[in-house]
């Protein structure tokens, strides 16, 4: 259980760091240019120069937002935030829950904020794009299931190059189906891409999460009542 909320957190953040739902400091195109992974990104996905300008805009008001955020309900956050750990420490489970519901309280207009960039983000982007941002995802979750292998560059290439193909399939794959797709994704790359040797170095820790079966409807019992 352990290995797997694990998996689940480094899968959340992952994501949140490809998807840009994440804010940090730094991160912004407050002055015109866009820095770091922003401009990274924007070559990844071979934006047009309309596109990056639309980004900066788009980045910008996220900027603002965010500061704004935290103007009025960081303080706030943080001490919803203390108390939900603080309850989920104790055991009390009456008291995490109303700790937990305060906490989700105060971050709700976060969400929401971010929620509105990602709107404004997927509506800049063609279908193509979102296509390679879907496989870029997926690569970047790949690279960690199999960090152990030592991969060179030139297997790092042919993994980016399949993940990209695969991503234009899954952007409109969501839960199960999204996890399921991206799990049998890590096994071919795994089955066409490493050699035995690197699929050894991975072995018995390799981390990679089973493939989510449906579960089969449960059998209505029968009324022990009827004749």
């Amino acid at each position: 259980m352990k290995h797997a909320r694990l998996t689940i957190q480094l899968l959340v953040l992952i994501t949140l760091c490809l998807s840009q739902g994440a804010w940090a400091e730094g991160d912004k195109a407050a002055d015109g240019k866009l820095k770091g992974w922003h401009a990274h990104y924007a070559k990844e996905l071979q934006m047009t120069d309309e596109q990056i300008e639309q980004y900066k805009a788009i980045l910008k008001t996220r900027y603002e937002t965010e500061s704004k955020w935290k103007a009025e309900n960081k303080e706030a956050y943080e001490s919803a935030k203390k108390a939900m750990d603080d309850a989920k420490a104790s055991g009390d489970k009456e008291a995490y829950s109303k700790a937990k519901a305060d906490y989700y309280a105060v971050k709700k207009s976060k969400d929401e904020a971010n929620k509105a960039y990602e709107t404004a983000l997927d509506g800049l982007l063609t279908a193509e794009q979102k296509g390679r941002k879907t496989g870029l995802s997926l690569y970047n979750s790949v690279k960690w299931y199999i960090k152990k292998a030592d991969v060179s560059s030139e297997q790092q290439n042919q993994i980016k190059e399949m993940a990209i193909a695969e991503g234009a399939k899954l952007v409109d794959a969501k839960g199960k189906e999204y996890h399921n797709a991206k799990m049998a994704f890590v096994e071919k790359v795994k089955t066409e891409v490493l050699t035995d040797a690197q699929r050894t170095a991975i072995g018995s820790k390799d981390k990679t999460p089973k493939i989510k079966k449906d579960k089969p409807a449960k059998d209505k019992k029968e009324d022990k009542n009827k004749a």
